[in-house]
């Protein structure tokens, strides 16, 4: 139910400070090199398993690994391969995190891994003193460990309810 009421509400859970409005960090980086094509599937799955921040957490047979990866020239006969999702859509994000956290019409809590290499704690210090880290985990801690985010997140979100 709370997870409807959220979706109703257009709230989000998510967001990078390293897509910023001046185009640096490590996102924006990744996202001005040019397309990397691979030989071999296996080699492309583990590159998208590296930018995904997945490494270790998925098998290289999981659904979620499959669809990131496609095949282009000859589909099935000795193709290459790429990502399948352009990583310069990092740089289309819009207005830097502080424009868009004075915009919103609603409460806003900044967290992030304490191993994140995407949004370093420094990072996450400089948008938010008092955000939260989660200790061990790193930019897809929803994968990692849900449990903790929901932790975090359920009271935030259930006192939006009470009111």
């Amino acid at each position: 139910m709370l997870a409807k009421h959220v979706e109703d509400r257009g709230w989000r859970i998510g967001g990078d400070s390293a897509r910023d409005d001046g185009g640096g960090g490590k996102a924006a980086e990744l996202a001005r090199a040019p397309v990397r094509w691979f030989e071999r599937r296996d080699e492309a799955v583990g590159r998208f398993l590296r930018v995904s921040g997945l490494e270790g957490l998925l098998p290289a047979d999981h659904p979620a690994v499959a669809a990131g990866v496609v095949e282009e020239d000859n589909p099935g006969q000795g193709g290459r391969f790429r990502l399948a999702a352009d990583i310069a859509t990092a740089l289309a994000a819009g207005p830097d995190v502080q424009t868009m956290r004075r915009a919103a019409a609603c409460p806003t809590w900044f967290a992030a891994g304490s191993e994140d290499p995407m949004v370093p704690v420094a990072d996450l210090r400089a948008l938010d003193p008092d955000g939260f880290v989660f200790e061990g985990l790193g930019h897809n801690l929803h994968v990692q460990d849900p449990q903790a985010l929901w932790a975090y997140a359920a009271p935030r979100l259930n006192s939006l309810l009470d009111r």
